[in-house]
């Protein structure tokens, strides 16, 4: 995988976690590598089984959330998110894809109380400001300046 044979990795990966399915760093890295080669059943199928044998890894809810969401679906996506908010409620990353997940799915005004708790945190996340700002003008247009 370090030289770039990610169809190789992946072979390999398969292999590995046949006789070692318990191994969760094998399981986020399979998923990271099938993620990179566009796998995106395979990857989510490495995330799923690293949730599944550790429920509170932040890595693995995380992982698996992106993976979600890159393939469109949201529901399954806010999900993790919510269950990463949940085991590190200080991550940024997880409350800000927590609300991009939310705003595909519709609901404007959870995701806008997600983006101000990534601005609170980290006041300088440019992509949560403009979200942020996005959904007051769509929430409050008159308040718009």
């Amino acid at each position: 995988m370090a030289r770039g044979w990610r169809e190789a990795a992946a072979t390999n990966f398969v292999e590995a976690i046949k006789l070692n399915p318990t191994d969760l760093p094998l399981l986020l890295e399979a998923g990271r590598n099938f993620s990179a080669l566009g796998s995106h059943a395979g990857a989510e199928n490495c995330f799923s089984a690293a949730v599944d044998l550790a429920p509170d890894s932040i890595e693995a809810r995380f992982l698996y959330g992106l993976e979600l969401g890159q393939e469109g679906n949201a529901s399954a996506a806010a999900q993790q998110f919510r269950a990463a908010v949940r085991i590190m409620p200080e991550m940024p990353q997880a409350h800000f894809n927590l609300g991009l997940a939310l705003v595909n799915l519709g609901d404007y005004s959870e995701a806008l109380v997600q983006f101000d708790k990534v601005l609170e945190l980290d006041p300088a996340y440019a992509q949560a400001r403009q979200y942020d700002q996005a959904l007051r003008g769509k929430l409050y247009p008159a308040k718009r300046n």
